[in-house]
């Protein structure tokens, strides 16, 4: 499929609002959950045995899992960045973690707005420069959005020497609070108040835990149970801190079991609300992650590594949805999906136009037939574009590289190109994740001729957006300025001190 027929598809897929099947319903609820960091197999319904999310696996129970979706990017901010919009991040000229200030005429808010919505957002945001807050594109409410890119502490006063200072990530929350608040839970609270104060018209919750992104935490009682759990099993317990797992397993990590496990039972408060209230047949409701998990403190096997890896557990994630007018309880589908695809899909629910300016640039499509039949199939590449800036090159541990790459699936097949650096040449690797979901086997040089098509569909991809083939600089990450890096990253931390 070229770029001009995906567009078209683009377009159609909201051309005929799915709320018209619905007969005379109300509009949709809108309510979104992202998970920051989580990895593709943690929660329950995606076969974890250790983790726990009842609430997130009631809604798999209520609705549809898709077994294959993506992350638009191995990082938050460039996911973020595109689910919002709709855009794949290259097409908005993202390239790296920090954001340039890209351009968009239209927001997930937006469109939503013209419709008679009433838009709020809670918690991370992350997917605009700092100048570009979340009521700067629109949203009506906005509740514990931070300019940073993640909480220096899930405990109040939420900061990282557990000291009330002068300058506060959520002042609010320090001053109406005391020790032992726990930030998720004031997220559930901010949701459920909106949730309360807008179940009479139809509104859109873009809910954005922070959880469970380093430094994780979670309480004492939630701590004992998942310890207890592992001694049960006769299992060893690892040696965990708030970044990474020191000793023993990423299976058994104690810590972020009992920070999922948090973040899922506010998310059973608000399905909780939402039946109180008479309006779960209301509400479409989808969980998703945005990128993999951080490889410190936890997993995705049996994918390959996560966060910051083109490979796939640095890219795929749970995407997990319920609408009883639409979604057949307990359906699962193999069909490809990705974050952008979002923006389509809630436009297509509730009836919202997109502007045709915007809607060319969609690289999403609407899910809605995959929503009424699982079986349904859409027929598309994806593609993913990451080179990270120096700096951030630099300060990942050894087991966490962020090279520099692009890549794409097509049907069973995955390609990637990773670029030249100073650890490692040019080259592509293939493989079929159909049968090889771990990515152990790559078929680049027995199929060149594979490599070859799928190589120069990439490449004709990038040139259509704004970070061109010829944008890449080898010598940005030659061994020299890696060298570089590490002294100015290093006299920085000693003029901080």
């Amino acid at each position: 499929m070229n770029r001009r027929d995906f567009i078209k598809l683009s377009a159609l897929s909201t051309a005929y609002p799915a709320v018209c099947a619905a007969g005379n319903r109300r509009k949709p609820n809108i309510i979104i959950l992202m998970a920051d960091d989580i990895g593709w197999s943690n929660p329950s319904c995606m076969g974890s045995t250790f983790y726990e999310t009842p609430n997130v696996d009631r809604i798999a129970a209520e609705g549809i899992v898709f077994t294959h979706a993506y992350s638009p990017a191995n990082k938050c901010s460039p996911s973020r960045a595109a689910t919002q919009t709709g855009i794949y991040p290259a097409d908005l000229g993202i390239r790296r973690l920090k954001l340039p200030n890209y351009q968009s005429d239209c927001y997930l808010p937006n469109p939503l707005k013209e419709n008679g919505y009433t838009t709020c957002h809670v918690g991370k945001w992350h997917a605009a420069p700092w100048s570009r807050m979340p009521k700067d594109v629109g949203y009506d409410h906005v509740r514990l959005a931070i300019k940073k890119g993640h909480q220096e502490s899930l405990f109040w006063p939420y900061t990282k020497s557990g000291k009330v200072e002068r300058k506060l990530d959520f002042p609010e929350l320090v001053k109406n609070g005391s020790e032992g608040d726990y930030l998720t839970d004031k997220l559930g609270d901010a949701a459920i108040e909106f949730i309360e104060d807008n179940k009479s018209k139809p509104f859109f919750l873009n809910l954005c835990f922070y959880n469970v992104h380093v430094p994780v935490g979670t309480t004492d009682k939630y701590k004992k149970h998942f310890i207890d759990k592992i001694k049960r099993a006769a299992r060893e317990v690892p040696t965990c801190n708030q970044s990474r797992v020191i000793k023993g397993s990423t299976d058994y990590n104690y810590l972020y079991a009992g920070a999922m496990k948090q973040m899922d039972d506010n998310i059973g408060r608000i399905l909780d609300k939402l039946d109180e209230l008479k309006i779960a047949d209301d509400t479409f409701v989808i969980f998703v992650g945005e990128n993999g998990t951080k490889m410190t403190v936890a997993n995705s096997k049996p994918l390959r590594e996560g966060k910051n890896s083109p490979y796939e557990g640095g890219m795929r994630m749970p995407m997990i949805a319920r609408y009883s007018p639409m979604i057949t309880p307990k359906s699962r589908t193999e069909t490809p999906a990705i974050l952008m695809d979002l923006f389509p899909t809630i436009m297509d629910m509730t009836g919202s136009s997109i502007p045709k300016a915007h809607k060319k640039r969609l690289g999403g499509v609407s899910l809605t037939e995959v929503f009424r039949n699982p079986n349904h199939k859409i027929a598309r590449p994806l593609y993913w574009l990451m080179y990270p800036s120096t700096i951030q090159y630099t300060s990942m541990g050894k087991d966490e590289y962020c090279l520099p790459f692009e890549s794409m699936v097509e049907g069973n097949w995955k390609l990637i190109h990773f670029r030249p650096c100073y650890l490692m040449n040019e080259h592509y690797e293939l493989y079929n994740i159909e049968k090889d979901i771990s990515e152990k086997n790559d078929l680049a040089k027995e199929m060149p001729e594979k490599v070859k098509d799928m190589a120069k569909k990439l490449a004709d991809w990038q040139e259509t957006t704004l970070v061109k083939n010829a944008d890449y600089d080898p010598d940005e990450y030659s061994l020299q300025a890696m060298e570089n890096a590490r002294a100015s990253r290093k006299k920085s931390k000693k003029e901080k001190k």
